[in-house]
C-alpha cells in the first residue's frame, strides 16, 4: 500500500483539513476578542504559535492511533477487519462541512454586521482627538485601498491590506496613526487629500 493511500485510510488528510479550518476560526474569534479588550500583541502571537505547533502533533497522533469502539488504540493493535477508519472518515467529512459552514457564517457576520460604518458622532469625536494631538509629533492616516479587480467579492482583500498596514504603522512609537473608524469614513468618497488630512488632524 502506498504512503498516500495509507494516509487516506488513517484519515490523516481529513484530520489535517479539519484542524486547519478549526484553527482559522479560533484565530479569527481570538483576534476579534483581543482587539476589543486591547490585549497585548504577544497574546495573539502566542495563540498563533500554539495553533501552529498543534498541527504536526495532531497529524502524528492521527497516524499512530485509531479510534475504535473500545476507545483509542495504537494503529498496529487494531485488526484491519475490525477497523472503523472508514466510518470515522465519514464523520470527519461531516465535521469538515460543519466547520466550513461556521467559517462562512463568521466571515459574513464579520463583514456585514461587525464592520458597520461609523456614525457621524464617532468620526467627529475621533477626528477631534486626532486634531488635538496632531502637534505632538508625526501623524498619518491610512485611507482604504481601492478594489480595482472589478470583483466585489475581493473587497475584503483591499480592506485587509489597509488594516494590516494600520496595525504595522501603529507599532512605530513616534508615529501617531489615525484609527480605522476615521480612515474608513472616507471609503468610496472623492475628497481632496489635503482636506482629509485637515479633517483627521494628520501631518
Amino acid at each position: 500500500m502506498s504512503l498516500i493511500a495509507e494516509l487516506r485510510r488513517r484519515n490523516v488528510f481529513r484530520v489535517g483539513v479539519a484542524y486547519v479550518i478549526c484553527a482559522w476560526v479560533i484565530a479569527q474569534v481570538a483576534d476579534l476578542v483581543l482587539n476589543n479588550i486591547e490585549a497585548p500583541d504577544w497574546v495573539m502571537q502566542a495563540i498563533m504559535l500554539i495553533l501552529a505547533i498543534g498541527l504536526p502533533l495532531v497529524l502524528i497522533f492521527t497516524w499512530a492511533f485509531e479510534l475504535t469502539p473500545e476507545g483509542i488504540k495504537r494503529e498496529q493493535e487494531v485488526d484491519p477487519a475490525e477497523s472503523i477508519a472508514r466510518l470515522t472518515g465519514r464523520k470527519l467529512d461531516f465535521a469538515i462541512i460543519g466547520l466550513l459552514a461556521l467559517a462562512v457564517v463568521f466571515l459574513l457576520v464579520d463583514r456585514y454586521v461587525l464592520r458597520t460604518e461609523a456614525g457621524p458622532e464617532e468620526v467627529i469625536a475621533e477626528a477631534t482627538l486626532a486634531a488635538e494631538s496632531a502637534e505632538r509629533g508625526k501623524s498619518i492616516a491610512v485611507l482604504p485601498f481601492v478594489n480595482m479587480s472589478g470583483d466585489p467579492d475581493q473587497e475584503y482583500f483591499s480592506d485587509g491590506i489597509t488594516e494590516e498596514l494600520l496595525n504595522t504603522l501603529t507599532a512605530i512609537e513616534e508615529l501617531r496613526v489615525v484609527g480605522r473608524t476615521s480612515s474608513f469614513s472616507f471609503k468610496g468618497k472623492d475628497v481632496d487629500l489635503r482636506t482629509i488630512g485637515e479633517s483627521l488632524g494628520v501631518t
